[in-house]
């Protein structure tokens, strides 16, 4: 059996920040041939020009957010697998675990829904996880069809994401100080 390795957050905020760089490097560059052969971006006025790398960094941004986010919950993912191969019946952290899997489970859903499981780390720790929360609700967002409204209140911005995600792990941390478990 292979073991998926699941990007840490660090290196995909490297990547983001390197594409920022590139697309604004491409505005630069790419302005004197407009009228020339640069493929889609020919014969387009400076307008449409700006206009077109405004969306690609407006993109670049929620697919970078959604990768990042994306990341923090294989991670709290990953930390309940652990946890639970344990059977610590004297970890109150553990029986919340287990008691969600159960649930799920007599539901009929494979795995844990991770809505639920920042419910049992916030019954646990006392910490309110509500920014982790609306993350995960923008990335659902964003990663199911763009279709509808989104009311998670976030906005598509790499570098606080990862602030957001940082904090909570560290108010995580503070109670667990083996999380996160690989």
């Amino acid at each position: 059996m292979s073991v998926v390795v699941f990007p840490k957050i660090d290196p995909l905020l490297d990547y983001y920040r390197r594409m920022v760089e590139i697309l604004e490097a491409a505005g630069r560059n790419l302005h004197p041939i407009l009228g020339g052969r640069a493929g889609e971006f020919r014969n387009m006025t400076q307008g449409e020009f700006d206009a077109a790398l405004q969306d690609a960094r407006d993109e670049l941004d929620a697919q970078s957010t959604m990768m990042i986010i994306a990341s923090a919950e294989a991670i709290l993912k990953r930390d309940c697998r652990q946890r639970l191969l344990e059977k610590d019946r004297r970890n109150k952290l553990w029986l919340g675990l287990d008691a969600l899997r159960e649930a799920e489970a007599a539901a009929g859903y494979k795995g844990v829904r991770t809505a639920k499981l920042l419910a049992v780390w916030k019954s646990v720790t006392a910490h309110q996880l509500k920014q982790m929360t609306r993350l995960f609700e923008h990335r659902n967002w964003l990663a199911h069809g763009r279709f509808y409204t989104d009311k998670s209140g976030v906005v598509a911005d790499p570098e606080q994401v990862v602030l957001v995600i940082k904090d909570s792990f560290a108010k995580l941390t503070a109670y667990q100080s083996d999380f996160p478990r690989s």
